[in-house]
């Protein structure tokens, strides 16, 4: 007698077991096969037979989740992508991307005589890597090919089972480096060269160090987690090498403010590191240097014994500097080496005041001077007539026609003078170039003439005397006056 089952418990053992395999296949790992490359040795159409005949053979093995030519066809072919020659690991790797899967399975299909040849490549398409390569040779009928499919996809499914157990309870690490390769020492065990994925990691944390001529070491510490992929990228940095030699040598080497030693010396550093050299011996200055090493580098220090330095700025610059009659150059510029003591600082700049200074040079100190030169302007100084003599703020200096050079703003008293001619005299406020001319007058005579006879000049009074006196004694002439000079 058969048991009676309500409809809603078959409903319920049948959602079960639905649902029991939706998780299952949701867990499986995604994958996609791209039409296998004929490179000539088959047709096209083959090629898609046997691609077809692969991918039913990875749908029965149960173990992966295929995504169907014809929705990977549609999804292709609207992002433009091609199949045709997509056997690049880069070309799979674009393409497992679009299709939002984690394996690309692809490859080809050759002949030499009568051998054909198989190719299988397996992609993890989130670390575009190779998981696994397959190669099949077959003599024979093409038809015979399809018998290796279902070999292959047993193994590719097998592989990739075997691989997801083991990352469920590791993990892996992928190193890669630029430039490459690097040696890769994990927990000082050399595993090989970058770029490398290392797989079946227990978790837990590793010392991670690369190693490559010419660059900086890496180390660093990574850590492994359970059913992860983790990634550790890094750019290498290039190694230079410094040489400091000084004269003399076996002189105390400091750089960045730390003893390293005596000079010669020969260091590697990371190319770009900034450098604060000083090199100190008894009895000598100090010497420094700032130095950005880009490349292999030799710096080579002449010490130099006690003294000091002078640092001379103008306003405006390009004034030529002497110290003790010594041309230094044009401001601004420090002069190093100055041997202690006092010196005589001598600036000189055409259309300017020249300066003089004595300063101190005291050991192993910069000493600094700012000078605003003061502009100078030329008095021109002409007379007529000429040849007069010129006094400077009564002070004689010089005859007409006659040029003097003042600094800008200085106030001068101009005074001519000259034999039968009257002082000429001028106040002057000199800002510019200045051109003075002067016209000189003559001395008046001191003899009056009245009515026909001559008279000293003396005031009013005196002359109204001889007038009268003149015209008591009788006509022009008979006064008996003494004749002036020059006068019939």
């Amino acid at each position: 007698m058969k048991k009676y089952r309500p409809p809603i418990v078959c409903f319920l053992v049948l959602f079960s077991l639905t649902s029991l395999v939706y998780s299952q296949s949701s867990q499986l790992k995604s994958i996609a096969v791209l039409d296998l490359d004929t490179r000539g040795a088959i047709s096209p159409t083959e090629a898609g037979t046997l691609t077809n005949r692969l991918r039913s053979m990875l749908v029965r093995t149960h173990k992966l989740n295929v995504l169907e030519r014809g929705k990977m066809e549609e999804i292709l072919r609207e992002v433009g992508l091609q199949q045709a020659g997509c056997t690049s690991t880069e070309c799979m790797v674009e393409a497992g991307k679009m299709l939002s899967v984690e394996l690309m399975v692809g490859g080809s299909v050759g002949k030499i005589g009568r051998l054909y040849t198989v190719d299988i490549l397996l992609i993890d398409v989130e670390s575009s890597r190779i998981m696994k390569s397959l190669s099949r040779d077959y003599r024979g009928e093409i038809e015979g090919l399809l018998d290796l499919m279902g070999p292959i996809a047993e193994q590719l499914a097998a592989f990739v089972e075997t691989a997801a157990v083991k990352m469920l309870n590791s993990g892996s690490l992928t190193v890669a480096t630029d430039p490459a390769p690097a040696d890769i020492f994990l927990n000082e065990n050399t595993l090989g060269k970058s770029p490398l994925t290392i797989d079946n990691l227990l978790p837990g944390e590793y010392r991670l160090r690369l190693v490559a001529d010419g660059y900086a070491p890496v180390e660093d510490r990574v850590v492994i987690e359970k059913g992860k992929a983790s990634e550790y990228i890094v750019t290498l940095k290039k190694l230079v090498t410094v040489q400091i030699a000084s004269t003399p040598s076996a002189a105390a080497l400091f750089i960045n403010g730390l003893p390293v030693g005596e000079t010669p010396y020969s260091q590697q550093y990371i190319a770009g590191t900034r450098l604060d050299i000083k090199i100190k011996m008894d009895n000598y200055l100090d010497w420094t240097r700032q130095e950005i090493v880009s490349r292999d580098t030799t710096i080579t220090a002449r010490l130099d014994f006690y003294g000091g330095s002078l640092a001379v700025t103008t306003t405006p610059p390009q004034a030529e500097v002497f110290l003790d009659d010594h041309r230094l150059g044009f401001s601004p510029l420090r002069q190093d080496n100055i041997a202690a003591g006092e010196h005589l600082l001598k600036i000189v700049a055409e259309g300017y005041a020249p300066v003089e200074e004595k300063v101190a040079i005291d050991v192993g100190k910069v000493v600094e001077r700012s000078y605003p030169l003061v502009k100078l302007c030329t008095v021109s100084i002409t007379s007529t007539p000429p040849g007069a003599q010129v006094l400077i703020d009564n002070e004689p200096v010089g005859a007409t026609p006659f040029r003097y050079q003042v600094t800008a703003g200085t106030k001068l008293s101009v005074t001519l003078r000259q034999q039968k001619y009257r002082d000429w005299q001028q106040e002057y406020a000199v800002t510019s170039d200045t051109e003075i001319t002067a016209e000189l007058k003559k001395k008046r005579s001191p003899w009056l003439w009245l009515g026909g006879s001559a008279v000293l000049a003396g005031g009013g009074a005196a002359a109204y005397v001889l007038l009268q006196k003149e015209q008591e004694k009788g006509p022009a002439g008979s006064t008996g006056f003494p004749r002036p000079p020059g006068r019939p």
